[in-house]
C-alpha cells in the first residue's frame, strides 16, 4: 500500500477518493486474511484441562492441549490425526 500511495503522490496530489479506493482494494483484504489466521492459531492453541483429552475433546488436527495434571508425556497432547473444521473428531490425541 504504501508503494501505491507514493506512485499517486509523484503523479498527481492523493485525494481521498484515492485512498478510500486503496484502502478498500488493498488494507482491506488483508486485514480479513490477518484475521482469519490469527482466530485459526488460537483455535489451535487454546483448549487445556484436566485428564487426557482423547475421546474427550473435539479439535482441528494439529491442535495443541495442556494438560494440567499430566506427568512425563502426558503434559503436552498434539492432535495427530481426526480431520478438521466440520470432520473433527475427538480422538487422535498423542501425548508427548
Amino acid at each position: 500500500m504504501v508503494d501505491i500511495v507514493r506512485q499517486k503522490v509523484r503523479d498527481k496530489p492523493l485525494t481521498e477518493a484515492d485512498l478510500l479506493d486503496t484502502i478498500n482494494r488493498e488494507v482491506l483484504p488483508a486485514l480479513a486474511a490477518l484475521r482469519t489466521a490469527l482466530n485459526l492459531m488460537v483455535a489451535l492453541i487454546a483448549t487445556e484441562g484436566e485428564g487426557s483429552p482423547e475421546g474427550l475433546v473435539t479439535a482441528d488436527q494439529g491442535s495443541l492441549y495442556l494438560r494440567s495434571d499430566g506427568g512425563a508425556g502426558t503434559t503436552l497432547y498434539v492432535k495427530e490425526s481426526g480431520g478438521t473444521g466440520y470432520s473433527a473428531t475427538s480422538t487422535g490425541w498423542v501425548g508427548k
